[in-house]
Protein backbone atom coordinates (compact mmCIF):
# COMPACT_ATOMS: atom_id res chain seq x y z
CA UNK A 1 0.00 0.00 0.00
CA UNK A 2 2.87 2.46 0.72
CA UNK A 3 3.51 2.21 -3.61
CA UNK A 4 0.85 4.12 -3.89
CA UNK A 5 1.76 7.26 -1.93
CA UNK A 6 5.47 7.37 -3.33
CA UNK A 7 5.92 10.23 -5.76
CA UNK A 8 7.54 7.72 -8.49
CA UNK A 9 4.22 5.70 -8.72
CA UNK A 10 2.56 9.25 -9.57
CA UNK A 11 4.94 10.00 -12.34
CA UNK A 12 4.42 6.69 -13.80
CA UNK A 13 0.48 6.64 -13.43
CA UNK A 14 1.03 10.31 -14.95
CA UNK A 15 3.66 9.12 -17.61
CA UNK A 16 0.57 6.07 -18.35
CA UNK A 17 -2.12 8.85 -18.88
CA UNK A 18 0.04 10.72 -21.18
CA UNK A 19 0.37 7.15 -23.16
CA UNK A 20 -3.22 6.74 -23.55
CA UNK A 21 -3.39 10.46 -25.57
CA UNK A 22 -0.57 10.24 -27.00
CA UNK A 23 -1.68 6.66 -28.72
CA UNK A 24 -4.83 8.32 -29.31
CA UNK A 25 -3.44 11.06 -31.61
CA UNK A 26 -1.04 8.69 -33.18
CA UNK A 27 -3.50 6.14 -34.40
CA UNK A 28 -5.28 9.54 -35.79
CA UNK A 29 -2.73 9.96 -38.30
CA UNK A 30 -1.29 6.56 -38.60
CA UNK A 31 -2.40 2.89 -39.54
CA UNK A 32 -2.34 0.22 -36.83
CA UNK A 33 -0.29 -2.19 -38.57
CA UNK A 34 2.43 0.51 -39.34
CA UNK A 35 2.43 2.54 -35.54
CA UNK A 36 2.14 -0.77 -33.32
CA UNK A 37 5.38 -2.39 -34.61
CA UNK A 38 7.01 0.99 -34.40
CA UNK A 39 6.50 0.53 -30.51
CA UNK A 40 9.36 -2.10 -30.92
CA UNK A 41 11.77 0.68 -30.69
CA UNK A 42 10.86 0.66 -26.45
CA UNK A 43 13.04 -2.26 -26.13
CA UNK A 44 16.05 -0.87 -28.07
CA UNK A 45 15.76 2.43 -25.73
CA UNK A 46 15.21 0.50 -22.67
CA UNK A 47 18.11 -1.64 -23.32
CA UNK A 48 20.15 1.22 -24.10
CA UNK A 49 19.21 3.26 -20.91
CA UNK A 50 20.22 0.34 -18.91
CA UNK A 51 23.38 0.15 -20.70
CA UNK A 52 24.30 3.82 -19.70
CA UNK A 53 22.80 4.24 -16.13
CA UNK A 54 23.03 0.60 -14.53
CA UNK A 55 26.09 -0.48 -15.89
CA UNK A 56 24.31 -3.79 -17.40
CA UNK A 57 26.41 -5.28 -20.08
CA UNK A 58 25.44 -6.73 -23.40
CA UNK A 59 26.24 -10.35 -24.50
CA UNK A 60 26.24 -10.44 -28.23
CA UNK A 61 23.22 -12.64 -28.39
CA UNK A 62 21.26 -9.68 -27.01
CA UNK A 63 22.65 -7.16 -29.52
CA UNK A 64 21.99 -9.23 -32.91
CA UNK A 65 18.61 -9.65 -31.21
CA UNK A 66 18.11 -5.78 -30.88
CA UNK A 67 20.05 -5.34 -34.37
CA UNK A 68 17.33 -7.23 -35.66
CA UNK A 69 14.14 -5.41 -34.07
CA UNK A 70 16.07 -2.30 -35.23
CA UNK A 71 15.41 -4.08 -39.25
CA UNK A 72 12.32 -5.24 -38.57
CA UNK A 73 11.57 -1.68 -37.89
CA UNK A 74 13.22 0.28 -40.79
CA UNK A 75 11.31 -2.77 -43.00
CA UNK A 76 7.99 -1.52 -41.74
CA UNK A 77 9.40 2.37 -41.95
CA UNK A 78 9.60 1.49 -46.05
CA UNK A 79 6.05 0.35 -46.49
CA UNK A 80 3.60 3.21 -47.48
CA UNK A 81 0.62 4.12 -46.42
CA UNK A 82 -2.17 6.61 -46.09
CA UNK A 83 -1.67 8.97 -43.61
CA UNK A 84 -3.51 11.97 -45.41
CA UNK A 85 -6.12 12.57 -42.45
CA UNK A 86 -9.66 13.28 -42.79
CA UNK A 87 -10.95 16.96 -43.05
CA UNK A 88 -11.78 18.80 -39.53
CA UNK A 89 -13.06 21.98 -38.75
CA UNK A 90 -10.01 24.40 -37.13
CA UNK A 91 -9.83 23.64 -33.46
CA UNK A 92 -12.02 26.14 -31.12
CA UNK A 93 -11.85 26.17 -27.27
CA UNK A 94 -9.56 24.52 -24.89
CA UNK A 95 -12.03 21.22 -25.28
CA UNK A 96 -10.80 20.71 -28.65
CA UNK A 97 -7.20 21.62 -27.88
CA UNK A 98 -6.94 19.15 -25.54
CA UNK A 99 -8.20 16.37 -26.93
CA UNK A 100 -11.04 16.39 -24.82
CA UNK A 101 -14.19 16.50 -27.39
CA UNK A 102 -12.20 14.04 -29.31
CA UNK A 103 -12.53 11.65 -26.19
CA UNK A 104 -16.34 12.62 -25.68
CA UNK A 105 -16.85 11.66 -29.15
CA UNK A 106 -15.45 8.51 -29.04
CA UNK A 107 -16.95 6.97 -25.67
CA UNK A 108 -20.27 8.01 -26.68
CA UNK A 109 -19.50 5.76 -30.01
CA UNK A 110 -18.43 3.07 -27.69
CA UNK A 111 -21.41 3.32 -25.66
CA UNK A 112 -23.80 3.23 -28.64
CA UNK A 113 -21.92 -0.21 -30.45
CA UNK A 114 -22.10 -2.67 -27.92
CA UNK A 115 -20.60 -4.77 -30.20
CA UNK A 116 -17.53 -2.77 -30.36
CA UNK A 117 -17.82 -2.09 -26.29
CA UNK A 118 -17.50 -5.82 -26.36
CA UNK A 119 -14.24 -7.08 -28.12
CA UNK A 120 -12.47 -3.44 -26.58
CA UNK A 121 -12.79 -5.71 -23.03
CA UNK A 122 -11.31 -8.87 -24.89
CA UNK A 123 -7.55 -7.81 -24.27
CA UNK A 124 -8.48 -6.43 -21.13
CA UNK A 125 -9.71 -9.77 -20.13
CA UNK A 126 -6.43 -11.10 -21.26
CA UNK A 127 -4.73 -8.68 -18.88
CA UNK A 128 -5.31 -11.37 -16.19
CA UNK A 129 -1.90 -12.89 -17.44
CA UNK A 130 0.58 -9.30 -16.23
CA UNK A 131 0.35 -11.73 -12.65
CA UNK A 132 1.11 -14.72 -14.90
CA UNK A 133 3.67 -13.27 -16.73
CA UNK A 134 5.12 -11.94 -13.35
CA UNK A 135 4.93 -15.61 -12.15
CA UNK A 136 6.90 -17.22 -15.27
CA UNK A 137 10.06 -15.39 -13.47
CA UNK A 138 9.22 -17.00 -9.80
CA UNK A 139 9.10 -20.51 -11.56
CA UNK A 140 12.13 -20.16 -13.52
CA UNK A 141 14.04 -18.83 -9.90
CA UNK A 142 12.41 -20.95 -7.27
CA UNK A 143 10.60 -23.85 -9.08
CA UNK A 144 13.31 -24.76 -12.35
CA UNK A 145 16.35 -23.78 -12.22
CA UNK A 146 18.46 -25.20 -14.61
CA UNK A 147 21.53 -26.03 -13.24
CA UNK A 148 21.86 -23.79 -10.18
CA UNK A 149 21.08 -20.71 -12.82
CA UNK A 150 17.41 -18.99 -12.42
CA UNK A 151 18.45 -17.18 -16.11
CA UNK A 152 17.88 -20.55 -17.51
CA UNK A 153 15.07 -21.28 -16.15
CA UNK A 154 13.60 -18.36 -16.90
CA UNK A 155 14.52 -18.15 -20.61
CA UNK A 156 13.55 -21.33 -21.72
CA UNK A 157 9.84 -20.21 -19.99
CA UNK A 158 10.17 -17.18 -21.93
CA UNK A 159 10.67 -18.63 -24.76
CA UNK A 160 8.04 -21.04 -25.09
CA UNK A 161 5.95 -18.22 -24.49
CA UNK A 162 7.30 -16.29 -27.42
CA UNK A 163 6.42 -19.26 -29.33
CA UNK A 164 3.09 -20.03 -28.50
CA UNK A 165 2.36 -16.27 -29.04
CA UNK A 166 3.82 -16.78 -32.63
CA UNK A 167 1.86 -20.17 -33.44
CA UNK A 168 -1.57 -19.53 -32.11
CA UNK A 169 -2.85 -17.00 -34.83
CA UNK A 170 -1.41 -18.74 -37.53
CA UNK A 171 -2.31 -22.50 -36.70
CA UNK A 172 -6.32 -21.05 -35.95
CA UNK A 173 -6.43 -19.08 -39.03
CA UNK A 174 -5.52 -22.22 -41.11
CA UNK A 175 -7.72 -24.64 -39.45
CA UNK A 176 -10.86 -22.26 -38.89
CA UNK A 177 -10.47 -19.63 -41.26
CA UNK A 178 -10.52 -15.94 -41.01
CA UNK A 179 -14.33 -15.03 -41.02
CA UNK A 180 -15.28 -12.44 -38.46
CA UNK A 181 -17.59 -15.09 -37.18
CA UNK A 182 -15.47 -17.75 -37.48
CA UNK A 183 -12.52 -15.58 -35.18
CA UNK A 184 -15.28 -14.76 -32.20
CA UNK A 185 -16.35 -18.07 -32.01
CA UNK A 186 -12.59 -18.62 -31.02
CA UNK A 187 -12.26 -16.01 -28.54
CA UNK A 188 -13.97 -17.86 -25.66
CA UNK A 189 -12.44 -21.40 -25.98
CA UNK A 190 -9.02 -19.57 -26.47
CA UNK A 191 -10.04 -17.89 -22.80
CA UNK A 192 -10.44 -21.55 -21.73
CA UNK A 193 -6.56 -22.54 -23.47
CA UNK A 194 -4.81 -19.80 -21.84
CA UNK A 195 -6.81 -20.61 -18.19
CA UNK A 196 -6.60 -24.39 -18.13
CA UNK A 197 -2.76 -24.71 -19.09
CA UNK A 198 -1.69 -22.33 -16.58
CA UNK A 199 -3.41 -24.29 -14.14
CA UNK A 200 -1.66 -27.28 -15.48
CA UNK A 201 1.39 -25.32 -15.10
CA UNK A 202 0.78 -24.87 -11.51
CA UNK A 203 0.66 -28.71 -11.40
CA UNK A 204 4.15 -29.18 -13.66
CA UNK A 205 6.74 -31.28 -12.06
CA UNK A 206 9.41 -30.81 -14.56
CA UNK A 207 10.82 -28.13 -17.16
CA UNK A 208 9.99 -29.62 -20.26
CA UNK A 209 5.94 -30.16 -19.00
CA UNK A 210 6.06 -26.16 -17.30
CA UNK A 211 7.42 -25.07 -21.05
CA UNK A 212 4.99 -27.13 -22.94
CA UNK A 213 2.03 -25.57 -20.13
CA UNK A 214 3.45 -21.84 -21.27
CA UNK A 215 3.38 -22.81 -24.70
CA UNK A 216 0.23 -23.53 -25.10
CA UNK A 217 -1.24 -20.88 -22.70
CA UNK A 218 0.01 -18.21 -24.92
CA UNK A 219 -0.82 -20.10 -28.19
CA UNK A 220 -5.00 -19.21 -26.80
CA UNK A 221 -3.46 -15.91 -25.50
CA UNK A 222 -2.24 -14.99 -28.89
CA UNK A 223 -5.20 -15.57 -30.13
CA UNK A 224 -7.45 -13.34 -27.91
CA UNK A 225 -4.62 -10.64 -28.82
CA UNK A 226 -4.74 -11.08 -33.02
CA UNK A 227 -8.16 -11.63 -33.45
CA UNK A 228 -9.48 -8.92 -31.07
CA UNK A 229 -7.79 -6.93 -32.79
CA UNK A 230 -8.34 -7.88 -36.34
CA UNK A 231 -12.29 -7.58 -35.50
CA UNK A 232 -12.02 -3.88 -34.41
CA UNK A 233 -10.04 -3.30 -37.14
CA UNK A 234 -13.08 -4.50 -39.53
CA UNK A 235 -15.65 -2.82 -37.30
CA UNK A 236 -14.33 0.55 -35.97
CA UNK A 237 -14.58 3.26 -39.13
CA UNK A 238 -11.37 5.37 -39.52
CA UNK A 239 -12.56 8.08 -37.59
CA UNK A 240 -12.83 6.67 -34.39
CA UNK A 241 -10.20 3.71 -34.65
CA UNK A 242 -7.52 5.98 -32.82
CA UNK A 243 -9.31 6.70 -29.57
CA UNK A 244 -11.08 2.92 -29.70
CA UNK A 245 -7.34 1.38 -29.49
CA UNK A 246 -6.18 3.92 -27.02
CA UNK A 247 -8.96 3.16 -24.77
CA UNK A 248 -8.19 -0.63 -25.34
CA UNK A 249 -4.58 -0.31 -24.96
CA UNK A 250 -5.15 1.30 -21.85
CA UNK A 251 -8.19 -1.11 -20.16
CA UNK A 252 -5.33 -4.02 -20.89
CA UNK A 253 -2.47 -1.74 -19.46
CA UNK A 254 -4.86 -0.80 -16.04
CA UNK A 255 -6.12 -4.81 -15.91
CA UNK A 256 -2.03 -6.29 -16.10
CA UNK A 257 -1.09 -3.92 -14.18
CA UNK A 258 -3.98 -4.82 -11.42
CA UNK A 259 -3.36 -8.59 -12.10
CA UNK A 260 0.86 -7.92 -11.14
CA UNK A 261 0.28 -5.91 -8.11
CA UNK A 262 -2.19 -8.88 -6.63
CA UNK A 263 0.36 -11.32 -7.53
CA UNK A 264 2.97 -9.79 -6.39
CA UNK A 265 1.33 -8.96 -3.09
CA UNK A 266 0.14 -12.55 -2.72
CA UNK A 267 3.72 -13.92 -3.25
CA UNK A 268 5.42 -11.43 -0.79
CA UNK A 269 2.84 -10.44 2.04
CA UNK A 270 0.44 -13.54 1.80
CA UNK A 271 3.17 -16.34 1.46
CA UNK A 272 1.29 -18.15 -1.33
CA UNK A 273 3.46 -20.42 -3.42
CA UNK A 274 3.53 -20.20 -7.44
CA UNK A 275 2.29 -22.81 -7.79
CA UNK A 276 -1.39 -21.91 -5.96
CA UNK A 277 -1.09 -18.76 -7.79
CA UNK A 278 -0.64 -20.21 -11.11
CA UNK A 279 -3.94 -21.94 -10.70
CA UNK A 280 -5.92 -19.22 -9.44
CA UNK A 281 -5.17 -17.20 -11.85
CA UNK A 282 -5.56 -19.65 -14.29
CA UNK A 283 -9.26 -20.44 -13.41
CA UNK A 284 -9.81 -16.29 -13.33
CA UNK A 285 -9.78 -16.83 -17.25
CA UNK A 286 -13.27 -18.56 -16.96
CA UNK A 287 -15.19 -14.76 -16.11
CA UNK A 288 -13.81 -13.30 -19.43
CA UNK A 289 -14.13 -16.80 -21.48
CA UNK A 290 -18.22 -17.40 -19.73
CA UNK A 291 -18.77 -13.45 -20.32
CA UNK A 292 -17.41 -13.52 -24.11
CA UNK A 293 -19.98 -17.37 -24.93
CA UNK A 294 -22.65 -15.37 -23.50
CA UNK A 295 -22.28 -12.17 -25.53
CA UNK A 296 -21.43 -14.48 -28.66
CA UNK A 297 -24.60 -16.47 -28.31
CA UNK A 298 -26.53 -13.45 -28.34
CA UNK A 299 -24.90 -12.21 -31.51
CA UNK A 300 -27.96 -11.03 -34.17
CA UNK A 301 -27.62 -9.95 -37.90
CA UNK A 302 -27.55 -6.31 -38.32
CA UNK A 303 -26.86 -3.40 -41.05
CA UNK A 304 -23.69 -1.87 -40.54
CA UNK A 305 -23.81 2.09 -40.65
CA UNK A 306 -20.44 2.52 -42.95
CA UNK A 307 -19.57 -0.70 -44.70
CA UNK A 308 -16.09 -0.69 -45.39
CA UNK A 309 -15.50 -2.43 -48.99
CA UNK A 310 -15.11 -6.47 -48.70
CA UNK A 311 -12.12 -7.76 -50.36
CA UNK A 312 -13.87 -10.39 -51.76
CA UNK A 313 -17.16 -12.32 -51.50
CA UNK A 314 -15.87 -14.75 -49.43
CA UNK A 315 -15.28 -12.87 -46.28
CA UNK A 316 -18.21 -11.88 -44.50
CA UNK A 317 -18.13 -8.57 -42.78
CA UNK A 318 -18.80 -8.45 -39.25
CA UNK A 319 -22.49 -9.13 -39.42
CA UNK A 320 -23.56 -8.83 -35.75
CA UNK A 321 -24.12 -7.27 -32.75
CA UNK A 322 -25.13 -7.82 -29.40
CA UNK A 323 -28.89 -8.15 -29.02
Amino acid sequence: RRVLFRSLFHVALLLFVLQFFNWMVVLAHADLSYAQPITALSYVTVTGASTALFHERLSALRLTGLAMILLGVWFISRTSYDSTPAVKPPLKGWRDTTGITDLAEGLAYVRQDRHVSALMFVKAGWGLAGGVLLLLSIFGQRVFPVGGSTAAGIGVLYGARGIGAGLGPIALRWLLGQTPSAMRRAIGPAYLIVGGFYITLGAAGTLPIAAVCVLLAHFGGSVLWVFSTVLLQMEVPDAFRGRVFAAELALVTLTSSISSYATGYALDTLAWSPRALAGVLGAAFAVPAVLWMVMNARWTPAQRLEPPAAPSGEEEMLEGRIG
